[in-house]
């Protein structure tokens, strides 16, 4: 018991101090969106994460981290991984986060993507026309479809 307890205090010294280095660092963004990402789990400390980027604005002050979270829902099994979005602002050369959204896996249909017009029935969820294309879509993170045919 008291190897455990002296590993989660230097546990918890280290992470303090790599965080104490710059905070608008990828590495210290990905690590605090990751944290809020796992706050909207129905049970936070059963997160495991896939993959995470940070996508900056050109306007150079919006922010998101975008990624994979994976949890146990009241069943107590694990959902499969579902995409993150958590969006924040520079302020003082600082990262300020400002909301959490997580896929609810919604396959509804939600509109025409017009900037694909080789493949006009391509539709985006909702999460991925207002959440992630909006705020994760780069050159090196192209914007994400469903792929599913329209359900008029």
């Amino acid at each position: 018991m008291h190897k455990a307890i002296t590993t989660a205090v230097i546990i918890l010294a280290v992470s303090s101090l790599v965080a104490c280095g710059n905070p608008a660092s990828d590495e210290n963004m990905i690590m605090e969106g990751r944290s809020i990402a796992r706050r909207q789990l129905y049970n936070p400390p059963s997160a495991k994460f896939g993959p995470a980027f940070v996508a900056r604005k050109d306007d150079g002050r919006d922010f998101a981290v975008c990624g994979y979270i994976n949890g146990r829902n009241s069943l107590r099994a694990y959902t499969g991984l579902r995409r993150f979005v958590v969006t924040g602002k520079f302020i003082d050369s600082k990262p300020h986060f400002i909301a959490a959204h997580l896929d609810d896996g919604n396959m509804r249909v939600t509109k025409n993507n017009p900037q694909d017009p080789e493949n006009a029935l391509r539709r985006a969820t909702h999460f991925e026309w207002k959440i992630w294309n909006p705020n994760c879509e780069s050159p090196s993170h192209p914007a994400a479809y469903n792929g599913q045919q329209p359900h008029d």
